[in-house]
């Protein structure tokens, strides 16, 4: 059977983060410079916005490589003369990591849906809030605008990974079945031989 190993896409989907947290970061600390000498409300609110999700997702990234940098040395550890058995169970766990993954990016993008539509709904309600508070309407639209935008990506960033992975899973099923096909012609082809040589005797 062949193994799912998504190791690459986790590291792929970690570094995808780190970036986008680090141009987060970056492009905030510029949009708030550029808010506070024009006195721009909306660049304020985004420029918050982008900062604080941007210090987040770096949060995340790193803890996600630190996490990955441990498994890759407990795996350089293992014995590469497993057993069979021992074997088998590796490509169980495989399959069941890949599972996992797969079902917390779709959870994760589910969520990114729902902080899309809490910018968008901050959008509409920017007067009311404005009312409400002591931010003018023009900051909540910010505040609004970096959300959407944020949950937006994360939402490509999920989805996108989310697919892979379902295709990594589709792959070794695949690539089991027809080992398993193989093997069933083989067997079929040896009991055929055997019957023709008792045949013959």
């Amino acid at each position: 059977m062949a193994v799912p190993d998504t190791t690459e896409l986790e590291h792929e989907l970690t570094s995808a983060l780190g970036q986008w947290a680090a141009s987060s970061v970056a492009v905030g600390s510029v949009l708030k410079t550029l808010g506070t000498m024009t006195d721009s409300p909306f660049l304020k609110g985004f420029a918050g916005q982008t900062l604080g999700w941007g210090a987040i997702d770096g949060a995340i990234a790193g803890f996600g490589k630190w996490r990955q940098s441990q498994t890759d040395v407990l795996q350089a550890m293992g014995d590469e003369s497993a057993s069979p058995d021992e074997r088998i169970s590796d490509e169980r766990k495989a399959q069941a990591k890949a599972d996992k993954l797969y079902k917390l990016l779709a959870f994760n993008a589910a969520l990114d849906v729902g902080y899309v539509a809490a910018g968008v709904a901050t959008m509409l309600a920017a007067g009311p809030l404005s009312r409400r508070t002591s931010r003018p309407a023009s900051e909540w639209m910010g505040i609004g605008a970096g959300v959407a935008v944020q949950g937006g990506f994360l939402w490509a960033l999920d989805a996108t990974f989310a697919r892979r992975v379902a295709q990594i899973s589709a792959e070794s099923v695949h690539s089991w079945h027809d080992s398993r096909t193989q093997a069933i012609e083989r067997l079929k082809h040896l009991i055929t031989t055997a019957h023709s040589q008792t045949d013959s005797e």
